[in-house]
């Protein structure tokens, strides 16, 4: 088996390729977010709202078709569930717990949690609050090709047809 022998130009060369590269992609990467934020906010002003996501905006042509959709991640904190439930107690409201959390083997919030915390008073109230860590979601985008676009030949027979 024949050994390989690495020059300095050889490590040399392929430094800078690898730099290159990495900064091509970089660049790549720079001008994809900036279309993509520039695409968002014209899905936002333009798009449909689809009848069962109100938080997402559609566009469509004959070509391709594009769903954009907003939202945000809650991710209940148990620890602080348990205190709440104890700040509850203490009140003599833990009868309302089921009507804020369903105990799954895991807490999440029940469907009347909204109309429930409102009743409560604000001590309890900032116990809740502090039950869950809710963080923007990042946009989602989806963009698909519906059929495959005309190619040059088809283009210029419609071009001529309709000349």
């Amino acid at each position: 088996m024949k050994k390989l022998i690495v020059t300095t130009r050889t490590f040399n060369d392929r430094s800078k390729i690898y730099l290159q590269l990495k900064a091509d992609a970089e660049e790549i990467d720079a001008t994809i977010k900036g279309f993509k934020e520039a695409f968002l906010r014209f899905l936002r002003l333009h798009g449909v709202r689809p009848d069962d996501a109100p938080k997402s905006r559609k566009y469509e042509s004959d070509l391709y078709e594009s769903l954009f959709s907003v939202g945000q991640n809650t991710k209940i904190l148990e620890a602080e569930v348990e205190k709440f439930n104890t700040a509850l107690t203490a009140a003599g409201m833990g009868h309302l717990f089921d009507q804020i959390f369903e105990v799954n083997s895991y807490h999440t919030l029940s469907p009347t949690a909204a109309e429930t915390v409102k009743t409560l008073p604000k001590k309890l109230k900032r116990a809740y609050s502090r039950t869950q860590d809710t963080k923007p979601k990042v946009p989602a985008l989806t963009v698909k090709a519906k059929k495959q676009p005309p190619t040059k030949k088809q283009l210029e027979q419609q071009e001529a047809a309709s000349a």
